[in-house]
């Protein structure tokens, strides 16, 4: 967390202790890592990427060999051999494309699903702050604080109900 980030949180808790929060704000910790890690649900999303990543790789590298096994043919027509790694080139980047466009759609799809999961519990839990857990974000949070475990379960009862209702 930077400077910048620790003045905006001092000030958020400042504001929420002095507005009526007898108590003081009730702030908690998520580890969004664990949660990308250990949610079965994201670990589904992230899976199917990787599934499509790995195919596609799969056939870059047969493509690859045709044009290898082509080149080291003498009666290989240069045109041909031309052609195919014009089209090889373009194959390749079309599956990076289609495969960053993928891994920017599961990342998406997992952070909405994160924010449903933690906008509910915090109105079920009277959560005033939810800080990301990890190296680049609290200086230090007590484990107490921890609620990555609940939201993490949250998530993926989400993504239960929205397959029963057909969502």
């Amino acid at each position: 967390m930077n400077f910048r980030h620790a003045v905006l949180l001092f000030t958020l808790v400042a504001v929420l202790s002095s507005t009526g929060c007898s108590k003081g704000p009730v702030v908690v910790t998520v580890d969004v890592d664990r949660v990308a890690g250990e949610s079965k649900d994201a670990q589904m999303i992230i899976a199917e990427v990787e599934s499509f990543s790995k195919s596609a790789e799969e056939q870059i590298n047969r493509a690859a060999g045709q044009i290898q096994t082509l080149s080291a043919d003498p009666r290989s027509n240069p045109e041909q051999l031309n052609m195919m790694k014009m089209q090889f080139n373009e194959m390749v980047k079309q599956a990076e494309q289609e495969v960053m466009k993928r891994r920017d759609m599961a990342e998406e799809e997992v952070h909405m699903k994160l924010e449903k999961a933690l906008d509910s519990l915090a109105k079920e839990n009277d959560w005033d702050i939810v800080i990301r857990k990890g190296p680049q974000s609290a200086l230090w949070a007590g484990e107490a604080l921890d609620r990555t475990k609940m939201v993490i379960e949250r998530m993926d009862g989400i993504s239960k109900k929205e397959t029963k209702s057909g969502s």
